[in-house]
């Protein structure tokens, strides 16, 4: 019971990983509409040093990352044990590359150019989950 009543009042967080900084920006603009605190980093690598050191709830990356692409990221995330919903954000996937990316885990996949309202539902259904994970393992 005591955690249960802690996880609801943790405040749950988003990680952007972009390498554009106006793109950041805009998806940070955006998913601090849902009342979650953000945090954005510019690669792949930086992302991983910082979830070493930073719990987050989710993870909304563009594909396309300098050094390390986002299915790469997520298959590393995977394997250090980092079980966090993942959202992928590209306009290039091709539907097996889609298919692939969600048979493994993969949250979701946004399609480029998105809307607003899009990228909420994606990242509220992804913080959603993970709140349903922490709830079954702590109940």
């Amino acid at each position: 019971m005591t955690n249960a009543v802690r996880l609801e009042a943790e405040e749950q967080s988003v990680l952007i990983i972009s390498s554009h900084l106006h793109l950041r920006n805009h998806y940070a603009q955006i998913i601090q509409n849902l009342q979650v605190q953000v945090f954005a980093v510019g690669d792949g690598f930086e992302a991983l040093e910082f979830l070493r050191h930073t719990p987050v709830h989710t993870v909304f990356a563009d594909f396309f990352l300098p050094g390390i692409n986002a299915l790469e990221l997520f298959l590393l995330m995977k394997e250090l044990h980092f079980p966090i919903p993942f959202v992928i954000c590209s306009s290039e996937l091709s539907a097996r590359s889609r298919s692939e990316a969600l048979q493994i885990g993969v949250s979701s996949i946004v399609r480029k150019p998105t809307f607003k309202r899009t990228i909420e539902n994606c990242v509220r259904e992804a913080i959603e989950t993970r709140e349903s994970q922490m709830l079954k393992f702590f109940c």
